[in-house]
Parts: structure tokens; sequence; C-alpha cells
């Protein structure tokens, strides 16, 4: 697939959604429940049946999932250079792309995506894309910028 040219449609074969999980560090006792899988790309997670709560037949109790990256200990740097920073480029040159993130309250959804405002290094997603965006753009443009948030 090449950028994209008036009249030209992308070709999307071989693209996918690519899927991170950003485990935030935990108690002891849950650390007890999740596993990383040697290779960054799997996290196994086992909720150990409590009998003074009652068994309840057919209830999951583990599950596992295979992804593109598991983010742990991980610092801003190190998950925008694994989830943003190609996707960025690829929309430099015509591509469009997405990042959302999903999770419970308080899971650490803001923090990933804006960071610490305080904090030059612990700075989010958003504003290390607008960096790159601005960083490697600006002398090849010679066209509009457009950018939306929804």
């Amino acid at each position: 697939a090449g950028p994209l040219r008036q009249g030209v449609s992308m070709d999307v074969v071989g693209n996918r959604v690519h899927t991170f999980v950003r485990v935030k560090s935990t108690a002891d006792a849950a650390q007890d429940m999740i596993k990383f899988g040697p290779d960054t790309k799997s996290i196994d997670i086992h909720i150990p049946k409590d009998a003074k709560k009652g068994l309840v037949n057919n209830s999951q109790t583990d599950w596992s999932f295979r992804l593109d990256g598991v983010l742990h200990n991980t610092s801003q740097d190190q998950v925008y250079e694994k989830v943003a920073k190609n996707l960025v480029s690829k929309a430099l040159i015509g591509y469009s792309g997405t990042i959302m993130c999903y999770g419970q309250t308080g899971a650490g959804k803001t923090y990933t995506m804006k960071g610490a405002t305080s904090e030059y290094e612990r700075r989010g997603i958003i504003p290390r894309a607008i960096e790159q965006v601005l960083g490697e753009g600006w002398d090849q443009w010679h066209r509009q910028l457009l950018c939306q948030l929804l």
C-alpha cells in the first residue's frame, strides 16, 4: 500500500486492528492472578474460586489473551513508540488511523492519552503525536493540515 493519491484508493489488504493492553500496577494479591507471557504479547488471568462465596457451576475463572503487545511497567515514551508512532507516520502520508482507550474509571485512559500536565517526560500520546506531526511533516508540507478530535 502506498500514500493516498487523488483518484486512487488505498490498498487495505493486510491492515488490521492492532490491540494492546496497558496493565496498571496492582496490589500484591492481584499479581498472583495475572501472568504475562515471555513474548510480551500474551496475558493470562486466573480468578481463584472463593468457597466462602459459594461455587457457581460453569463460571469462568480463567482467561487468556493474545495481543500485539502487553505494556506492563511501561513508560509513556515506550507506550508511544509501541502503539502510536508508526500510526502517526502513516497518517502523515495519507492513511487513516485511530487510537482508542477503553477501560473502567480510574484505569489510566486519560493519563495514557494526555499524560501528566506538570511533567514533560510523562506527557501522553496526544501531545507526542502533535510533536511528531509538527516535527516530521512541517518541512515537507505544502498542503492543508486537518485534525479532528472526536
